[in-house]
């Protein structure tokens, strides 16, 4: 079974998933930069002599920093050209 759909709605469908991962990869740099201050404020208020803080922004931060390679197909993996040719080596093996 095939699917009539042009390419154009199918290209524009595909530039508003990207755009869509995008926003909301922004939409996650900025929860990081508002929660960790909040998190600073209360580790230096509550415990300055034990900056706790430090760990939370780097594992949050590890995970900011694969969200935006993977959000912004840094080195190429799993991007649209990968999946396009996956799909294409199993349709074949069927």
């Amino acid at each position: 079974m095939t699917l009539n759909i042009p390419h154009t709605e199918i290209d524009e469908q595909k530039v508003k998933n990207k755009v869509k991962k995008i926003k909301k990869f922004y939409i996650h740099i900025l929860e990081y930069f508002f929660i960790m201050s909040g998190l600073y404020f209360v580790n230096i208020y509550t415990s300055p002599h034990n900056i706790w803080a430090w760990w939370v922004a780097l594992v949050w931060g590890i995970g900011l920093l694969l969200d935006g390679i993977i959000c912004f197909e840094v080195f190429g993996l799993l991007d649209s050209d990968w999946e396009r040719k996956e799909i294409k080596k199993r349709m074949r093996n069927r």
